[in-house]
């Protein structure tokens, strides 16, 4: 994992306050609210967080960010589905591409039943993600199972990381031995996960076994505006 300064995939020359002029649509199914729980309660991509049931136009959302009783976060909101027309204001970097296409092979194969325009539509995983201070995720693997990078265009995110490889040397410490995948089909890195994070998992409590864990060794950083951060498939990852 590593943090690139200089790099960015944020629509250029669009700031924050820009964004309500270019995207429209009810994000319904795709905002989650912060709950209070303790860590024997299941979360969903390692979120202490519940679906919101509100039926909030995108502009609405964007509008009263930062005024909510609970903190908020608009999860995989789909550029070309919310703000298509942000998708030609996009570089995407030329050494992305490898990644750019792994989650393609990922994606494609998923919306094999949809109809075509619905494919070429559904670009992989060119998403965005709008969290309001305070929410946070408690470290977790994606179920893609491909890296992946997040460019920060607003605030900052803190970031920790861990290798897959320092998944497997402490598995006894961050796996399930109960429910592993098991599955004989790899995933789009072409690698087969065997192992599950037990969910939710203490990410960042002064308790949490990411601090006490003599041997393992955390990637964490801030990622600010203007940069851009990898995370290589099938690495567990937590941002607050």
């Amino acid at each position: 994992p590593l943090i690139l300064t200089g790099t960015t995939t944020c629509p250029k020359g669009v700031s924050f306050d820009d964004l309500q002029r270019y995207c429209w649509g009810s994000l319904k199914g795709f905002v989650k609210e912060k709950i209070e729980q303790n860590h024997s309660t299941w979360t969903f991509g390692g979120m202490k967080a519940v679906e919101s049931n509100a039926d909030i136009d995108i502009t609405e959302f964007l509008a009263s960010m930062g005024n909510s009783s609970k903190p908020r976060f608009a999860f995989d909101v789909h550029t070309s589905r919310f703000c298509p027309a942000l998708v030609s204001k996009v570089h995407l970097p030329a050494h992305f591409s490898t990644v750019f296409m792994g989650q393609w092979r990922h994606r494609h194969k998923w919306t094999a039943q949809l109809l075509t325009y619905q494919k070429c539509m559904d670009l992989p995983f060119y998403n965005m993600y709008l969290a309001e201070a305070g929410f946070e995720s408690d470290m977790h693997i994606d179920n893609a199972h491909t890296s992946f990078t997040a460019s920060m265009c607003e605030g900052q995110k803190r970031w920790r990381i861990f290798t897959a490889q320092n998944m497997s040397a402490f598995r006894e410490d961050f796996a399930n031995p109960s429910s592993l995948n098991t599955t004989t089909e790899p995933a789009a890195s072409g690698v087969i996960p065997f192992l599950n994070l037990l969910s939710p998992f203490d990410t960042w409590s002064p308790e949490s076994p990411l601090r006490n864990k003599s041997g393992l060794v955390v990637f964490e950083g801030v990622l600010s505006p203007g940069e851009t951060i990898y995370i290589p498939a099938g690495a567990p990852h937590a941002a607050i």
